[in-house]
């Protein structure tokens, strides 16, 4: 696995589409809706613009569960892969 080093392998988004509040808050809301359609799930996210929405669900011992929300403009962002070879 290649581990990305900051800055030079990461994309900056800051130079993208302000996105407003009430955007924001609509991405938000999507994201919570796919945790509930999908109880399996506890994360999801999305990009819009300059913007990183995260939701995490929060599970505890009694079934029940709250989510944590992160919003984050101006973000910058990068990717690595981990490959299993298997032989064959």
């Amino acid at each position: 696995m290649i581990i990305p080093k900051y800055p030079e392998d990461f994309t900056d988004y800051s130079e993208e589409k302000n996105i407003s509040e009430n955007e924001i808050n609509s991405c938000i809301n999507c994201c919570i809706d796919y945790l509930e359609d999908n109880q399996l799930k506890n994360f999801t996210s999305t990009t819009k613009g300059n913007t990183l929405i995260e939701v995490q669900r929060v599970r505890y011992f009694d079934s029940n569960y709250e989510y944590g929300i992160i919003v984050s403009k101006n973000f910058q962002e990068s990717e690595t892969t981990k490959c299993t070879h298997i032989p064959f």
